[in-house]
């Protein structure tokens, strides 16, 4: 009910008390995903800040079921890259990811955003074909490269994968 309403943070501190309980690598996973989620939407620095501890926390607990996820390290890695205090931690963390795992889709993707963030437009562009070498139907990629090669003027190429989305929207 929290979700539909877009309340983020009642609907991580729900999904805590019961990865509390099932003390699964789902149920910490997702909570850790709704307290991600509410850091990204609140405005307030506290709530932010709670917020994404509380993310932190709720991954860690989640490699404490599986500490070799990639998924989980690469979501834990994005909640150290928020954090003013630690972003490079997470950066290194997803560069570990994908030299132990080159084709680790997530990881790619979020160094790909990050890129863009920090105006590195041509490793965001590698990162973005890196993911669509390894599933071509990537819309989230495509999407990112669209963003990209706008960014850029590149409007050929932009066309282009704009093509390529049309395409999988249509089938």
């Amino acid at each position: 009910i929290w979700l539909n309403e877009g309340n983020y943070l009642i609907a991580a501190y729900y999904a805590h008390q019961y990865a509390e309980n099932e003390n699964s690598l789902i149920s910490w996973a997702e909570a850790g995903k709704l307290f991600y989620k509410a850091n990204q939407e609140l405005k307030s620095v506290d709530e932010k800040s709670f917020s994404l501890n509380k993310a932190v926390d709720c991954y860690e607990s989640a490699l404490k079921t599986d500490s070799e996820n990639n998924d989980i390290l690469a979501d834990l890695a994005l909640c150290y890259v928020e954090n003013p205090e630690e972003p490079m931690k997470g950066v290194k963390m997803l560069l570990e990811i994908v030299n132990k795992n080159p084709d680790h889709i997530k990881a790619n993707m979020n160094l790909g955003i990050l890129s863009i963030k920090s105006g590195q437009y041509e490793k965001a562009i590698s990162r973005f074909e890196k993911v669509l070498t390894i599933d071509k139907s990537n819309s989230e990629a495509l999407l990112k490269l669209i963003e990209v090669m706008e960014l850029t003027g590149n409007t050929d190429k932009s066309n282009e994968y704009r093509k390529i989305y049309a395409g999988l929207k249509s089938t």
